[in-house]
């Protein structure tokens, strides 16, 4: 069988052959958001500890950005399963998403609101992850760097080592 995707008159409801594809989820965003981000993370790791077993700095060039990505979108999406923890209305996870798209330093900084007990515990480690997640900003506004790594470009110069 020779299926060609995409195509302009795709049914996702039945192939050629008489192939049937089902698709399911459990109708919670949150956990939704949560076990794709588990399974991204799953997926790098993965490809990391395989990398690892045999090193060959080929193949570690070649992979670098597809693990960098999977990492990146699994944090992407506990930050946003957060977010629907607390963003139950429709419209509200709509503007969400909308306002806050791929970037996690706004993601970030949209959920502040809702773990303040959590930055209460650990200041630190929250303005770490802020800083962190603004310095990915400068190159992965939008989550497209590691996916389409060949139009890196860098905004403003980079802090590595925030002081």
């Amino acid at each position: 069988m020779d299926i060609k995707w995409p195509v302009s008159d795709a049914d996702f409801n039945r192939l050629d052959g008489g192939i049937i594809v089902g698709i399911k989820n459990n109708c919670n965003l949150e956990e939704e958001f949560y076990y794709y981000a588990s399974n991204f993370n799953k997926s790098a790791h993965i490809l990391t500890k395989h990398l690892f077993k045999k090193p060959d700095i080929s193949k570690l060039d070649l992979y670098f950005f597809a693990v960098a990505y999977l990492y990146r979108h699994s944090i992407e999406l506990i930050l946003k399963a957060i977010g629907f923890k607390y963003i139950v209305k429709l419209e509200d996870r709509k503007l969400f998403i909308k306002d806050t798209f791929h970037n996690l330093s706004e993601i970030f900084s949209t959920i502040t609101q809702f773990i303040r007990d959590l930055i209460d515990q650990d200041v630190e480690g929250y303005n770490w992850l802020q800083t962190y997640f603004d310095d990915i900003n400068l190159i992965d506004k939008e989550s497209d760097s590691f996916r389409y790594p060949f139009g890196i470009s860098c905004e403003k110069k980079m802090t590595i080592f925030p002081k």
